[in-house]
Protein backbone atom coordinates (compact mmCIF):
# COMPACT_ATOMS: atom_id res chain seq x y z
CA UNK A 1 0.00 0.00 0.00
CA UNK A 2 1.32 3.49 -0.91
CA UNK A 3 2.51 5.87 1.31
CA UNK A 4 -0.01 9.21 1.40
CA UNK A 5 2.54 12.04 1.55
CA UNK A 6 2.83 14.80 4.13
CA UNK A 7 0.72 17.40 1.67
CA UNK A 8 -1.77 14.86 0.93
CA UNK A 9 -2.76 14.50 4.38
CA UNK A 10 -2.80 17.83 5.40
CA UNK A 11 -5.20 18.62 2.42
CA UNK A 12 -7.61 15.79 3.62
CA UNK A 13 -7.39 17.07 7.14
CA UNK A 14 -8.30 20.74 5.92
CA UNK A 15 -11.07 19.31 3.68
CA UNK A 16 -12.09 17.08 6.87
CA UNK A 17 -12.70 20.35 8.74
CA UNK A 18 -14.15 21.76 6.31
CA UNK A 19 -17.02 19.09 6.42
CA UNK A 20 -17.35 19.64 9.92
CA UNK A 21 -17.93 23.04 9.91
CA UNK A 22 -20.21 22.60 7.29
CA UNK A 23 -22.20 20.54 9.30
CA UNK A 24 -22.07 22.44 11.90
CA UNK A 25 -23.35 25.44 10.12
CA UNK A 26 -26.15 23.75 9.09
CA UNK A 27 -26.94 21.72 12.72
CA UNK A 28 -30.17 23.74 13.03
CA UNK A 29 -31.53 22.00 9.84
CA UNK A 30 -30.24 19.14 10.75
CA UNK A 31 -32.14 18.61 14.17
CA UNK A 32 -35.17 19.98 12.94
CA UNK A 33 -34.87 17.04 10.02
CA UNK A 34 -33.76 14.38 13.04
CA UNK A 35 -36.59 15.28 14.90
CA UNK A 36 -39.45 15.32 12.57
CA UNK A 37 -37.90 11.43 11.44
CA UNK A 38 -37.92 10.52 15.47
CA UNK A 39 -41.55 11.73 16.03
CA UNK A 40 -42.53 9.86 12.57
CA UNK A 41 -41.18 6.53 14.08
CA UNK A 42 -43.55 6.95 17.31
CA UNK A 43 -45.37 10.15 18.37
CA UNK A 44 -44.22 11.24 21.50
CA UNK A 45 -47.51 12.97 22.52
CA UNK A 46 -48.89 9.78 22.78
CA UNK A 47 -46.48 9.46 26.19
CA UNK A 48 -48.46 10.18 29.24
CA UNK A 49 -45.54 12.40 30.77
CA UNK A 50 -45.02 15.63 29.18
CA UNK A 51 -41.69 15.59 30.28
CA UNK A 52 -40.74 12.89 27.87
CA UNK A 53 -41.27 15.05 24.54
CA UNK A 54 -39.32 17.86 25.62
CA UNK A 55 -36.85 15.36 27.03
CA UNK A 56 -36.70 13.81 23.40
CA UNK A 57 -36.15 17.45 21.49
CA UNK A 58 -32.81 18.01 24.08
CA UNK A 59 -31.90 14.58 23.48
CA UNK A 60 -32.08 14.74 19.33
CA UNK A 61 -30.09 17.94 19.67
CA UNK A 62 -27.03 16.52 21.62
CA UNK A 63 -26.96 13.29 19.61
CA UNK A 64 -26.13 15.66 16.47
CA UNK A 65 -23.95 17.70 18.10
CA UNK A 66 -22.05 14.14 19.44
CA UNK A 67 -22.00 13.12 15.76
CA UNK A 68 -20.29 16.57 14.59
CA UNK A 69 -17.43 16.64 17.89
CA UNK A 70 -16.50 13.27 16.54
CA UNK A 71 -16.32 14.47 13.26
CA UNK A 72 -14.38 17.49 14.49
CA UNK A 73 -11.48 15.64 16.15
CA UNK A 74 -8.71 13.37 16.05
CA UNK A 75 -9.46 10.19 14.31
CA UNK A 76 -10.22 7.39 16.78
CA UNK A 77 -10.92 9.40 19.81
CA UNK A 78 -14.61 9.55 20.88
CA UNK A 79 -16.24 11.91 23.41
CA UNK A 80 -18.48 10.42 26.38
CA UNK A 81 -21.88 9.71 25.21
CA UNK A 82 -23.60 13.27 26.44
CA UNK A 83 -25.70 13.05 29.44
CA UNK A 84 -28.86 14.44 27.93
CA UNK A 85 -29.17 10.83 25.87
CA UNK A 86 -28.70 8.86 29.13
CA UNK A 87 -31.25 10.41 30.97
CA UNK A 88 -33.53 10.11 27.77
CA UNK A 89 -33.32 6.38 27.85
CA UNK A 90 -34.28 5.91 31.15
CA UNK A 91 -37.16 8.65 30.81
CA UNK A 92 -38.23 5.93 27.81
CA UNK A 93 -37.70 2.99 30.38
CA UNK A 94 -39.61 4.90 32.90
CA UNK A 95 -42.84 5.51 30.56
CA UNK A 96 -42.90 2.57 28.92
CA UNK A 97 -41.25 2.62 25.03
CA UNK A 98 -39.87 -0.03 23.98
CA UNK A 99 -36.26 0.03 23.31
CA UNK A 100 -37.09 -0.94 19.72
CA UNK A 101 -38.15 2.69 18.89
CA UNK A 102 -35.50 4.31 20.89
CA UNK A 103 -33.15 2.18 18.68
CA UNK A 104 -35.19 2.77 15.55
CA UNK A 105 -34.89 6.61 16.01
CA UNK A 106 -31.02 6.78 16.29
CA UNK A 107 -30.98 4.57 13.55
CA UNK A 108 -32.99 7.47 11.53
CA UNK A 109 -30.71 10.30 12.49
CA UNK A 110 -27.67 8.08 12.16
CA UNK A 111 -28.94 7.41 8.07
CA UNK A 112 -29.88 11.21 8.07
CA UNK A 113 -26.40 12.48 9.15
CA UNK A 114 -24.65 10.33 7.01
CA UNK A 115 -26.82 11.74 3.81
CA UNK A 116 -25.37 15.21 4.97
CA UNK A 117 -22.04 14.07 5.50
CA UNK A 118 -21.77 12.73 1.75
CA UNK A 119 -23.30 15.92 0.49
CA UNK A 120 -21.38 18.50 2.19
CA UNK A 121 -18.03 16.15 1.62
CA UNK A 122 -18.60 16.37 -2.48
CA UNK A 123 -19.01 20.12 -2.46
CA UNK A 124 -16.78 22.73 -1.82
CA UNK A 125 -12.94 21.65 -0.68
CA UNK A 126 -14.24 17.53 -1.30
CA UNK A 127 -12.59 14.76 0.02
CA UNK A 128 -11.52 12.41 -2.39
CA UNK A 129 -13.10 8.90 -2.12
CA UNK A 130 -10.51 7.44 -0.15
CA UNK A 131 -10.92 10.68 2.60
CA UNK A 132 -14.21 10.17 3.05
CA UNK A 133 -14.35 6.33 3.72
CA UNK A 134 -12.61 6.87 7.01
CA UNK A 135 -14.79 9.28 8.16
CA UNK A 136 -18.23 7.32 7.40
CA UNK A 137 -16.26 4.45 9.26
CA UNK A 138 -15.60 6.84 12.13
CA UNK A 139 -19.24 7.84 11.61
CA UNK A 140 -20.39 4.12 12.10
CA UNK A 141 -18.33 2.97 15.05
CA UNK A 142 -19.35 6.35 17.10
CA UNK A 143 -22.88 5.24 16.69
CA UNK A 144 -22.27 1.59 17.54
CA UNK A 145 -20.65 2.90 20.89
CA UNK A 146 -23.62 5.65 21.31
CA UNK A 147 -26.44 2.90 21.06
CA UNK A 148 -24.41 0.44 22.95
CA UNK A 149 -24.48 2.88 25.57
CA UNK A 150 -27.93 4.00 25.32
CA UNK A 151 -29.05 0.03 25.30
CA UNK A 152 -27.42 -0.19 28.23
CA UNK A 153 -28.49 2.18 30.12
CA UNK A 154 -32.33 1.63 28.95
CA UNK A 155 -31.55 -1.84 30.40
CA UNK A 156 -30.24 -0.91 33.48
CA UNK A 157 -33.51 1.16 34.38
CA UNK A 158 -35.91 -1.57 33.14
CA UNK A 159 -33.91 -3.74 35.64
CA UNK A 160 -34.18 -1.57 38.74
CA UNK A 161 -37.91 -0.26 37.48
CA UNK A 162 -39.02 -3.64 38.06
CA UNK A 163 -38.73 -3.39 42.14
CA UNK A 164 -38.61 0.29 42.13
CA UNK A 165 -41.43 2.14 44.43
CA UNK A 166 -42.21 4.85 41.65
CA UNK A 167 -44.22 7.42 43.63
CA UNK A 168 -44.88 9.05 41.11
CA UNK A 169 -47.16 5.54 40.10
CA UNK A 170 -48.90 6.05 43.17
CA UNK A 171 -51.99 8.46 41.65
CA UNK A 172 -52.19 6.33 38.60
CA UNK A 173 -52.29 2.80 40.56
CA UNK A 174 -55.61 5.14 43.04
CA UNK A 175 -57.53 5.81 40.01
CA UNK A 176 -57.50 2.36 38.29
CA UNK A 177 -58.43 0.54 42.00
CA UNK A 178 -61.60 3.19 41.54
CA UNK A 179 -62.70 1.93 38.20
CA UNK A 180 -61.37 5.18 36.22
CA UNK A 181 -60.49 5.39 32.70
CA UNK A 182 -56.72 6.02 33.16
CA UNK A 183 -53.83 5.17 30.70
CA UNK A 184 -52.17 2.91 32.79
CA UNK A 185 -48.87 2.88 29.88
CA UNK A 186 -46.61 4.91 32.42
CA UNK A 187 -46.53 1.92 34.66
CA UNK A 188 -44.43 -0.32 32.43
CA UNK A 189 -47.43 -3.11 33.63
CA UNK A 190 -49.43 -5.03 31.50
CA UNK A 191 -53.16 -5.15 33.30
CA UNK A 192 -54.86 -7.78 31.01
CA UNK A 193 -52.95 -10.47 32.21
CA UNK A 194 -53.22 -13.13 35.27
CA UNK A 195 -52.12 -11.28 38.79
CA UNK A 196 -51.26 -11.81 42.15
CA UNK A 197 -51.37 -8.89 44.40
CA UNK A 198 -49.49 -8.54 47.88
CA UNK A 199 -49.91 -5.96 50.66
CA UNK A 200 -46.65 -5.60 52.46
CA UNK A 201 -46.18 -3.81 55.99
CA UNK A 202 -42.48 -3.44 57.17
CA UNK A 203 -39.03 -2.20 56.58
CA UNK A 204 -36.90 -2.75 52.96
CA UNK A 205 -39.72 -5.49 51.19
CA UNK A 206 -38.24 -4.47 47.71
CA UNK A 207 -35.17 -6.05 47.16
CA UNK A 208 -37.61 -9.48 48.11
CA UNK A 209 -39.48 -8.31 45.56
CA UNK A 210 -37.74 -7.47 43.04
CA UNK A 211 -35.78 -10.80 43.54
CA UNK A 212 -39.04 -12.97 43.64
CA UNK A 213 -40.20 -11.73 40.56
CA UNK A 214 -38.01 -13.10 38.33
CA UNK A 215 -37.60 -16.08 39.88
CA UNK A 216 -41.18 -16.54 39.44
CA UNK A 217 -41.06 -16.08 36.24
CA UNK A 218 -43.67 -12.53 36.69
CA UNK A 219 -43.53 -8.96 35.81
CA UNK A 220 -43.41 -6.59 39.16
CA UNK A 221 -45.55 -3.55 39.57
CA UNK A 222 -45.31 -1.92 43.71
CA UNK A 223 -46.34 1.58 44.76
CA UNK A 224 -45.51 3.04 48.35
CA UNK A 225 -49.04 4.09 49.42
CA UNK A 226 -49.92 6.70 51.92
CA UNK A 227 -49.58 4.57 54.75
CA UNK A 228 -46.23 3.02 54.33
CA UNK A 229 -47.62 -0.27 52.86
CA UNK A 230 -46.33 -1.66 49.71
CA UNK A 231 -48.68 -2.42 46.93
CA UNK A 232 -47.24 -5.15 44.97
CA UNK A 233 -48.53 -6.93 42.13
CA UNK A 234 -46.94 -9.79 40.24
CA UNK A 235 -48.18 -10.81 36.68
CA UNK A 236 -47.63 -13.37 33.50
CA UNK A 237 -49.61 -14.92 31.22
CA UNK A 238 -49.79 -18.02 32.41
CA UNK A 239 -51.92 -17.91 36.28
CA UNK A 240 -49.10 -17.82 38.99
CA UNK A 241 -49.80 -20.30 42.17
CA UNK A 242 -50.85 -18.11 44.84
CA UNK A 243 -49.26 -20.89 47.58
CA UNK A 244 -46.14 -21.53 45.87
CA UNK A 245 -45.75 -17.46 46.62
CA UNK A 246 -46.76 -17.96 50.26
CA UNK A 247 -44.48 -20.72 50.37
CA UNK A 248 -41.26 -18.73 48.40
CA UNK A 249 -41.80 -15.97 51.12
CA UNK A 250 -42.34 -18.48 54.56
CA UNK A 251 -38.54 -19.47 53.46
CA UNK A 252 -37.48 -15.94 53.10
CA UNK A 253 -36.53 -14.68 56.79
CA UNK A 254 -37.88 -11.00 56.72
CA UNK A 255 -38.48 -9.12 59.34
CA UNK A 256 -42.02 -8.16 57.26
CA UNK A 257 -45.84 -8.74 57.29
CA UNK A 258 -47.51 -9.91 53.94
CA UNK A 259 -50.94 -10.17 52.85
CA UNK A 260 -51.68 -12.04 49.53
CA UNK A 261 -54.83 -12.02 47.78
CA UNK A 262 -55.92 -14.70 45.12
CA UNK A 263 -54.96 -15.23 41.58
CA UNK A 264 -56.56 -13.32 38.90
CA UNK A 265 -57.06 -12.58 35.44
CA UNK A 266 -57.64 -8.53 33.93
CA UNK A 267 -58.23 -5.70 35.70
CA UNK A 268 -61.08 -6.59 37.38
CA UNK A 269 -58.61 -9.61 38.45
CA UNK A 270 -55.82 -7.44 39.17
CA UNK A 271 -58.46 -4.80 41.64
CA UNK A 272 -60.12 -8.16 43.69
CA UNK A 273 -56.73 -9.29 44.31
CA UNK A 274 -55.60 -6.39 45.32
CA UNK A 275 -58.31 -6.33 47.63
CA UNK A 276 -57.91 -9.56 48.87
CA UNK A 277 -54.13 -9.08 49.76
CA UNK A 278 -55.58 -5.81 51.98
CA UNK A 279 -58.01 -8.23 53.76
CA UNK A 280 -55.16 -10.61 54.49
CA UNK A 281 -53.20 -7.92 55.89
CA UNK A 282 -55.50 -7.13 58.48
CA UNK A 283 -55.47 -10.11 59.85
CA UNK A 284 -51.82 -11.14 59.49
CA UNK A 285 -51.11 -7.35 61.44
CA UNK A 286 -53.07 -8.85 64.41
CA UNK A 287 -52.13 -12.62 64.32
CA UNK A 288 -48.75 -14.38 64.93
CA UNK A 289 -48.48 -15.72 61.13
CA UNK A 290 -46.54 -12.75 59.12
CA UNK A 291 -47.97 -14.12 55.98
CA UNK A 292 -51.21 -14.76 55.47
CA UNK A 293 -53.24 -15.68 52.17
CA UNK A 294 -56.75 -14.75 51.31
CA UNK A 295 -58.62 -18.29 51.11
CA UNK A 296 -57.43 -19.06 53.97
CA UNK A 297 -58.69 -16.12 56.10
CA UNK A 298 -61.45 -14.62 53.81
CA UNK A 299 -64.48 -14.67 56.68
CA UNK A 300 -62.21 -14.03 59.50
CA UNK A 301 -61.08 -10.46 57.37
CA UNK A 302 -64.75 -9.92 56.22
CA UNK A 303 -65.96 -10.58 60.34
CA UNK A 304 -63.03 -7.90 61.41
CA UNK A 305 -64.31 -4.94 59.29
CA UNK A 306 -68.06 -5.91 60.31
CA UNK A 307 -68.39 -4.40 63.99
CA UNK A 308 -72.26 -6.80 63.94
CA UNK A 309 -70.92 -10.12 63.18
CA UNK A 310 -67.63 -9.71 65.68
CA UNK A 311 -70.20 -8.43 68.52
CA UNK A 312 -72.50 -10.83 67.82
CA UNK A 313 -70.74 -13.51 67.66
CA UNK A 314 -68.90 -12.95 71.18
CA UNK A 315 -72.09 -12.89 72.42
CA UNK A 316 -73.73 -15.87 70.97
CA UNK A 317 -70.52 -18.18 71.69
CA UNK A 318 -67.91 -16.66 73.46
CA UNK A 319 -69.85 -14.87 76.73
CA UNK A 320 -72.06 -17.86 77.99
CA UNK A 321 -68.87 -19.89 77.87
CA UNK A 322 -67.35 -17.39 80.06
CA UNK A 323 -70.37 -17.38 82.50
CA UNK A 324 -68.41 -20.12 84.23
CA UNK A 325 -65.62 -18.15 85.44
CA UNK A 326 -62.24 -20.03 85.64
CA UNK A 327 -63.51 -23.34 84.43
CA UNK A 328 -64.25 -21.32 80.77
CA UNK A 329 -60.43 -21.25 80.19
CA UNK A 330 -60.67 -25.35 80.20
CA UNK A 331 -64.00 -25.27 77.92
CA UNK A 332 -62.01 -22.73 75.54
CA UNK A 333 -59.17 -24.65 75.45
CA UNK A 334 -60.95 -28.65 75.00
CA UNK A 335 -63.48 -27.01 72.08
CA UNK A 336 -60.04 -24.97 69.90
CA UNK A 337 -58.37 -28.55 70.46
CA UNK A 338 -61.19 -30.16 69.09
CA UNK A 339 -62.06 -27.63 66.21
CA UNK A 340 -58.16 -27.51 65.53
CA UNK A 341 -58.38 -31.77 65.09
CA UNK A 342 -61.24 -31.41 62.52
CA UNK A 343 -63.62 -32.22 65.32
CA UNK A 344 -61.60 -35.75 66.67
CA UNK A 345 -62.40 -36.59 70.00
CA UNK A 346 -59.33 -38.62 69.97
CA UNK A 347 -56.92 -36.28 68.36
CA UNK A 348 -58.10 -33.49 70.74
CA UNK A 349 -57.71 -35.23 73.84
CA UNK A 350 -54.02 -36.39 72.53
CA UNK A 351 -53.12 -32.96 71.66
CA UNK A 352 -54.23 -31.51 75.07
CA UNK A 353 -52.76 -34.68 76.67
CA UNK A 354 -56.08 -35.63 78.44
CA UNK A 355 -58.61 -38.59 78.53
CA UNK A 356 -61.34 -38.43 76.12
CA UNK A 357 -64.20 -38.27 78.02
CA UNK A 358 -62.69 -35.41 79.68
CA UNK A 359 -62.91 -33.78 76.56
CA UNK A 360 -66.83 -35.45 75.91
CA UNK A 361 -67.69 -33.80 79.13
CA UNK A 362 -65.97 -30.33 78.44
CA UNK A 363 -68.20 -30.49 74.85
CA UNK A 364 -71.43 -31.35 76.29
CA UNK A 365 -70.95 -28.57 78.95
CA UNK A 366 -70.25 -25.80 76.20
CA UNK A 367 -73.16 -26.93 74.31
CA UNK A 368 -75.26 -26.52 77.30
CA UNK A 369 -73.93 -23.35 77.16
CA UNK A 370 -74.77 -22.19 73.86
CA UNK A 371 -77.83 -24.52 73.90
CA UNK A 372 -77.34 -25.92 70.38
CA UNK A 373 -75.26 -28.65 69.16
CA UNK A 374 -71.51 -28.32 68.37
CA UNK A 375 -72.54 -30.23 64.90
CA UNK A 376 -74.71 -27.12 63.62
CA UNK A 377 -72.44 -24.20 65.02
CA UNK A 378 -68.91 -25.41 64.86
CA UNK A 379 -67.54 -22.99 61.88
CA UNK A 380 -69.40 -20.22 64.12
CA UNK A 381 -67.73 -21.31 67.20
CA UNK A 382 -64.58 -21.29 65.79
CA UNK A 383 -64.67 -17.91 63.85
CA UNK A 384 -65.64 -16.40 67.15
CA UNK A 385 -62.59 -17.46 68.58
CA UNK A 386 -60.19 -16.81 66.11
CA UNK A 387 -61.85 -13.51 66.37
CA UNK A 388 -60.96 -12.94 70.44
CA UNK A 389 -57.47 -14.10 69.92
CA UNK A 390 -56.68 -11.01 67.24
CA UNK A 391 -58.44 -8.67 69.97
CA UNK A 392 -55.64 -9.96 72.55
CA UNK A 393 -52.40 -9.31 70.48
CA UNK A 394 -50.40 -9.18 74.25
CA UNK A 395 -52.45 -12.16 75.79
CA UNK A 396 -51.49 -13.86 71.72
CA UNK A 397 -47.75 -13.74 72.40
CA UNK A 398 -47.84 -15.35 75.63
CA UNK A 399 -50.13 -18.02 75.08
CA UNK A 400 -53.78 -16.66 76.80
CA UNK A 401 -55.28 -16.25 73.57
CA UNK A 402 -58.83 -15.93 74.37
CA UNK A 403 -61.49 -13.50 76.04
CA UNK A 404 -65.10 -13.06 76.23
CA UNK A 405 -67.05 -10.80 77.90
CA UNK A 406 -66.78 -12.53 81.28
CA UNK A 407 -63.02 -12.87 81.20
CA UNK A 408 -59.79 -14.82 79.46
CA UNK A 409 -59.46 -18.24 78.24
CA UNK A 410 -56.21 -19.66 77.77
CA UNK A 411 -54.99 -21.92 75.39
CA UNK A 412 -52.07 -23.96 77.90
CA UNK A 413 -53.23 -27.24 78.69
CA UNK A 414 -51.46 -27.13 82.15
CA UNK A 415 -55.07 -25.45 83.80
CA UNK A 416 -56.71 -28.29 81.38
CA UNK A 417 -55.46 -30.44 83.29
CA UNK A 418 -54.81 -29.77 86.37
CA UNK A 419 -58.60 -29.82 86.17
CA UNK A 420 -58.96 -33.18 85.14
CA UNK A 421 -60.44 -34.66 88.56
CA UNK A 422 -63.35 -32.82 89.08
CA UNK A 423 -63.83 -32.74 84.84
CA UNK A 424 -63.03 -36.35 85.04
Amino acid sequence: MQRRGKRECTEAGAARAQVSQRLADRRAEIEGAALLRAREIADPASVADPVYAQGLSEAVSAAVAYAISVLEGASGEYPEVPSELLAQARLAARSGVSLATVLRRYFAGYLLLGDFLVSEAAGGRSLSPADLQPLLQEHAAAFDRLVSAIGEEYGRERRLRAGRLDPRNLAVVKGLLTGSAIDASSLGYELDQSHVALVVSGPDVRKLLRRLAPELDRRLLAVEADDGTVWAWMGGREPIDAGRLEHRLGEEAQPAVFGIGECARGRRGWRLSHEQARAALGVATRSQSRIIRYRGAALLAAALKDEVLAESLEDLYLSPISSHGRKAKSLCATLRAYLESGRNVSSAAAALGVHRHTVNNHLRLVEECIGEPLERCASHLELALRLAELKQPANRQSGDVVAGKGGSVDKTKGLLTSNNSADG
